[in-house]
């Protein structure tokens, strides 16, 4: 499949500031998925396997020659759901990682930061707020169908991830980072009061 990308940006300062270099994000993934359905249209998911979603931050104009001027590539992080015996933070992003050399060899897997950005859209929005600041607020509270259905899935979906961990805390007694770093979300998570 062909990569999500922005148009190129100087936005990704709010307010009067604007950023200095043009850049645009580069979005794919990886998403290993099953219906948890047999009936049309299938609307429930449950991950098989590798889920990850990838971040790009690119010059402007290495926009069409990505492959022959990596060098060029400005950033690069994941958001992903780790795997039932991953070490880290269930839902986590990582920097870099795709390469042999420093910084964020391959080899060294952390960190593993915690991430509420934990579904593919949720990635998508965090990369809009953060490289269109003011354009894409303005466009979030918009009260179109179509953004009021977003906003409607996106909020279950944060209140789902937040009622989780809080439950977590209430009921594990090691330190709150380490409950919620060995904490397993239930399957349903996201699932729950869905229609």
């Amino acid at each position: 499949m062909l990569p999500l990308r922005t148009r190129p940006t100087r936005d990704y300062e709010a307010g009067s500031r604007s950023g200095g270099k043009e850049i645009y994000a580069k979005i794919t993934g990886t998403w290993e998925v099953r219906p948890l359905e047999s009936r049309r249209p299938k609307t429930k998911l449950a991950f098989m396997g590798k889920a990850s979603t990838v971040v790009e931050i690119w010059p402007k104009p290495c926009m069409w020659r990505e492959e022959h001027c990596l060098a060029s590539r400005l950033a690069m992080w994941r958001f992903e759901l780790g795997s039932a015996d991953s070490p880290g933070c269930y839902f986590h992003a990582q920097a870099l990682g795709d390469r042999a050399e420093p910084p964020f060899p391959k080899s060294i897997p952390v960190p593993r930061l915690p991430s509420p950005f934990v579904t593919p859209m949720a990635a998508v929005e965090f990369v809009l707020g953060e490289l269109f600041q003011d354009e894409w607020e303005r466009r979030a509270r918009e009260s179109s169908h179509h953004h009021k259905r977003w906003r409607t899935i996106q909020r279950q979906r944060w209140l789902s991830l937040l009622d989780w961990q809080k439950k977590v805390l209430d009921e594990r007694t090691s330190s709150p980072w380490m409950s919620l770093k060995l904490a397993k979300p239930p399957a349903d998570l996201f699932l729950a009061g869905s229609k």
